[in-house]
């Protein structure tokens, strides 16, 4: 999830597979499996989508909640889609003074023109873009 805020205007809108493909781990589909845990696999990965959050207003305590979601692919057809999504933004500041993360909510569901339907439920935590984690090394040729 990907959030972009205006606190001049106290809005935050979002999005889930605009930076990257959606990615589903093993530790996502354990809670549909439980103890077929060592089962989970993912037939077809979810690339290509994106989930778009419309701007939702920031509450005086940090809180947002919007109910304007819109699920997009560029190969495929989407004739339907809504959801929600909501979370607060952390009471604890930054180096520039905005807030460290956020957390929260969001689900989508969609259907395709060829009948195809889908959903997405999600958790999500977003740091301020200065304790985002290093990005993983490139392995070495050879290793």
């Amino acid at each position: 999830m990907t959030l972009q805020a205006d606190f001049a205007a106290g809005t935050v809108a979002g999005c889930i597979g605009c930076v990257g493909d959606i990615a589903l781990e093993r530790e996502h589909l354990s809670a549909i499996l439980g103890w077929r845990r060592s089962e989970a696999a993912v037939e077809h990965p979810p690339t290509g989508y994106e989930i778009r959050f419309a701007p939702a207003a920031i509450g005086g305590t940090g809180g947002f909640a919007g109910a304007s979601v819109a699920v997009t692919h560029p190969d495929r057809a989407i004739v339907r889609s809504g959801g929600s999504w909501s979370g607060r933004f952390s009471s604890r500041a930054a180096g520039d003074g905005t807030p460290r993360l956020a957390a929260g909510h969001a689900s989508a569901a969609f259907a395709e023109a060829d009948g195809g339907e889908g959903s997405f439920d999600s958790i999500f935590t977003t740091l301020h873009p200065t304790l985002q984690p290093p990005p993983p090394e490139e392995p070495r040729p050879g290793s």
